[in-house]
């Protein structure tokens, strides 16, 4: 007999107690998840076509996965990567600039023997003096300038100039097949040359 206030349920309730608990667990998890694969399937999601989704591997994503990805996709479309690049940028502008380069690159690459760009700037020129007196160049010339450098002469050419000119300024430039041309501040003609010495 049952203690007084107490029922006993008859094993028929007690299954159907049990099985309207499953139902409700079932239910309630699926109410759940639905939320989570809907997002799952946001607006990229919806863009591919299944094979396309197979393809990139989005089928072995668990359904936070897919939401995490998605959010990912729209951060990008909204924009905030590229402000977030170009904020990069502006912080990489705000340091301080490099000091101005005494040389041309092309003259520090002749220097360590690396290559340059296939077309060096037209405007990189190396500006020095030549050390002692011109009087011109007679095929196997070479120019020694203020820096140190020596320059030989690439041609055969001859060129006599006169008045001579005390220690002129030069710029040196990039020519072709591996030549520079030399130009004497008031000297019509420019000779081409190659270096010897660049230290």
């Amino acid at each position: 007999m049952p203690a007084a206030g107490f029922a006993v349920a008859s094993p028929e309730i007690c299954w159907l107690d049990a099985a309207i608990k499953i139902h409700a667990t079932i239910l309630l998890g699926l109410l759940l998840i639905a939320p989570a694969a809907r997002a799952a399937e946001g607006a990229f999601g919806r863009t591919l076509t299944p094979e396309e989704s197979q393809a990139a591997g989005l089928a072995k994503l668990s359904p936070e996965e897919l939401v995490r990805l998605e959010a990912l996709v729209e951060r990008y479309r909204s924009g905030q990567v590229a402000v977030a690049t170009q904020k990069a940028a502006e912080a990489r502008s705000a340091e301080p600039a490099k000091p101005r380069k005494l040389m041309p690159e092309w003259v520090g690459a002749l220097i360590t023997l690396q290559h340059t760009v296939d077309k060096p700037e037209s405007d990189q020129t190396l500006e020095s003096r030549l050390t002692g007196n011109f009087t011109g160049w007679s095929g196997r010339s070479t120019f020694r300038l203020e820096n140190g450098q020596l320059w030989a002469q690439a041609n055969s050419d001859s060129y006599d100039y006169s008045p001579t000119l005390h220690s002129p300024k030069v710029k040196i430039s990039p020519a072709s097949f591996g030549t520079f041309w030399l130009q004497i501040e008031g000297v019509n003609q420019r000779c081409r040359v190659k270096p010897v010495k660049l230290d």
